[in-house]
């Protein structure tokens, strides 16, 4: 399996989370790979781009995680 399309969910409060998350849209572009991103804590943002979306990566801490989740149990 490839990956076509990644989701990012970040926590916008952490400058390191950001950047990361600009670094590795850079590199998923590079290899052709889609990709999004929302803070993890936006659910109106981050369940409708669940559609396709072959992984999602969450940059930040525990709390990120788990906020993240959160916003993608109920889809």
């Amino acid at each position: 399996m490839s990956l076509t399309k990644v989701g990012l969910a970040y926590n916008p409060t952490k400058p390191m989370a950001v950047a990361l998350r600009d670094r590795a849209t850079a590199w998923l572009g590079e290899r052709g790979i889609a990709a999004w991103s929302a803070p993890a804590e936006q659910t109106e943002v981050l369940a409708p781009n669940l559609s396709g979306t072959d992984a999602m990566i969450v940059l930040g801490g525990d709390g990120t995680f788990l906020r993240a989740s959160v916003s993608l149990a109920t889809h």
